[in-house]
């Protein structure tokens, strides 16, 4: 079964790091649902986003040093609504949390955080590390070599309770 992934992050900060997820997640046949491929929709940004998690089988969050955009008048950015969303529903949720020991590029032209935002992402990711295991990444090779690990880990991890007989069921060396 191609399971269809929600690869939810920050954009303009992460684009080669979501590129290498996604190549990955197509490279190990799954189905990447991200925004760069959402298109041109009869939706609100949010409602839609909203939607595909709800599409989707598997829910991979990428945090690294930007909260992400908010809408006017909403209490969460995007990509913290795609979150809760997974939550709500629940779906099998990944997180990846950049190590924050190293230092994270500069992009042009991209304004910093405001003290609110970079607080909402520190209370996020606290709140990511109380309620779930986490992984850590720095490059965009890690981040997908440790996003393809855990949903095969996933994998392997439910085979067996899907199908106990098959476990106990002797091959055909008798073993």
């Amino acid at each position: 079964m191609a399971y269809k992934v929600f690869v939810s992050s920050t954009r303009i900060d992460l684009p080669r790091h979501r590129e290498a997820v996604k190549n990955a997640l197509l490279k190990t046949g799954y189905f990447p649902v991200e925004m760069e491929d959402f298109g041109a929709r009869d939706a609100e940004p949010v409602t839609a986003c909203l939607g595909l998690v709800g599409e989707s089988d598997l829910f991979v969050g990428v945090y690294a040093w930007r909260y992400g955009f908010m809408p006017p008048g909403a209490a969460r950015s995007i990509t913290a609504e795609e979150l809760e969303q997974a939550r709500r529903l629940g779906k099998p949720r990944f997180c990846f949390l950049v190590d924050e020991s190293q230092p994270w590029p500069a992009v042009p032209g991209m304004a910093e955080e405001s003290p609110e935002s970079r607080e909402l992402l520190r209370a996020l990711k606290s709140s990511l590390r109380a309620e779930r295991m986490v992984a850590s990444f720095n490059t965009p090779d890690e981040l997908a070599l440790e996003v393809v690990t855990a949903l095969r880990g996933w994998e392997m991890a439910k085979a067996p309770a899907a199908d106990p007989e098959r476990r106990q069921q002797p091959d055909e060396r008798g073993r």
